[in-house]
């Protein structure tokens, strides 16, 4: 179930970038101020210690903070389902940043998600290398998923990915619940 929570952090890291060809094919912005809104994008994974301080100090926990961030996350794609195509082009390409901030903060803590699943030390190690086979699919999944809709369905696709993005995140938010869940109940057990 971790390892899911992995997939879903790790699918939605790197999805954001579909935000660059989605403000030149459907909202209009030239392609050099996409490259740069994409720079800019990239810088942001500065924000990961962020997400850090807050599981451990708001939250006080990493499986609440991933929880929080999904349905955040989650409800910035559901609003660019909303945005007309008429909007200010650098409106459009600011609002897309805070997305993905938030989602860097979220993918910097998603492998602390391991230290609540209640595993044992001493098999850290193996859970992790489980955790990553699966949690790194979207790298190759998502792109093909993502692709057929833009082939099929030209700029309009890009709602089929958020769409699918949004789906991800609630996924993501509801395995992390259980996760703390089954981590909090082994906790009492091995009392």
């Amino acid at each position: 179930i971790a390892s899911f929570v992995i997939f879903c952090g790790d699918g939605i890291y790197t999805s954001v970038s579909y935000f660059n060809p989605y403000l030149t094919e459907v909202i209009g912005v030239a392609p050099s101020d996409s490259s740069l809104i994409s720079v800019i994008r990239n810088g942001l994974m500065l924000l990961a210690p962020v997400g850090g301080l807050l599981a451990d100090k708001v939250f006080k926990s990493t499986c609440k903070w991933l929880t929080t961030s999904f349905l955040i996350v989650g409800a910035l794609f559901a609003s660019v389902l909303f945005i007309p195509a008429s909007i200010n082009p650098t409106a459009a390409s600011v609002y897309t940043l805070i997305p993905s901030a938030v989602a860097m903060m979220l993918y910097g803590v998603v492998f602390s998600v391991m230290s609540e699943a209640g595993i044992p030390r001493m098999l850290t190690g193996t859970a992790i290398g489980i955790a990553s086979i699966i949690g790194y699919v979207p790298d190759s999944l998502y792109s093909l998923i993502f692709g057929g809709f833009l082939d099929k369905f030209g700029g309009h696709g890009y709602n089929y990915i958020f769409i699918f993005l949004i789906v991800s995140c609630v996924i993501g938010a509801t395995f992390a619940v259980i996760v703390r869940r089954m981590g909090l109940k082994a906790a009492k057990q091995n009392k």
